[in-house]
């Protein structure tokens, strides 16, 4: 499944219009539900005026209401609720759902979800239809590792471990292992070198990237 960066730039998100005023600071939505008077969030910040950023939710006319949980004299962690954003409406109605942390940073919101190809292109479409500036800043291929090798690479690959062939000193040779799975020294070493590929290749990404 698809593995998507999105940055949103939501015109009715409390913090991401805090942020534009404070661009060089950075905040974090840790968590958000659904509550009777709208959608109440968990935001966290280092800033170097946590008043001015506590004065803000008392000003803001979309907070219907919020609490400090913790303060410090550069840091907070505030719970507020607001009516339901275009930003969390979008996701839910194209079949997603919001993935926390969500990072604002200058207006932006920036998200990281896995999700499927379909789904991804409902999100844009979601975005589009609520005039939400958007960007997909990276899409990379998430593959669970029982779906990375076939059922016999596996089978191999886990014997190849538990015998000992991949410590040093090895406990079992490659002949070993061919005989334990009652095949030729040629076919092991075919099916342990194709399953490594996938495996580094996996692990390593593009090299040109």
């Amino acid at each position: 499944m698809p593995r998507a960066r999105v940055k949103v730039k939501p015109p009715d998100d409390v913090i991401a219009e805090y942020s534009l005023q404070h661009p060089d600071e950075e905040f974090w939505t840790l968590t958000g539900h659904p509550t009777e008077n709208g959608l109440t969030f968990l935001v966290a910040t280092e800033t170097a005026d946590i008043t001015a950023f506590v004065q803000f939710f008392a000003d803001s006319p979309e907070v219907t209401s919020y609490e400090v949980l913790d303060i410090e004299h550069q840091g907070g962690l505030i719970e507020y609720t607001v009516p339901e954003p275009a930003l969390h409406r979008a996701i839910v109605s194209s079949g997603n759902l919001p993935t926390y942390p969500l990072v604002v940073r200058n207006g932006w919101v920036i998200s990281e979800m896995i999700t499927s190809h379909d789904r991804l292109s409902e999100l844009k479409q979601a975005f589009e239809q609520n005039n939400l500036p958007y960007e997909i800043t990276s899409l990379t291929q998430s593959l669970e590792p029982t779906a990375l090798l076939t059922d016999k690479q596996r089978e191999f690959v886990v014997a190849a471990i538990t015998q000992g062939y991949y410590e040093q000193p090895r406990r079992c040779s490659l002949t070993d292992l061919a005989e334990s799975m009652d095949v030729s020294k040629s076919t092991a070493s075919r099916i342990l070198h194709r399953a490594e590929g996938k495996i580094i290749t996996q692990f390593i990404g593009d090299p040109a990237m």
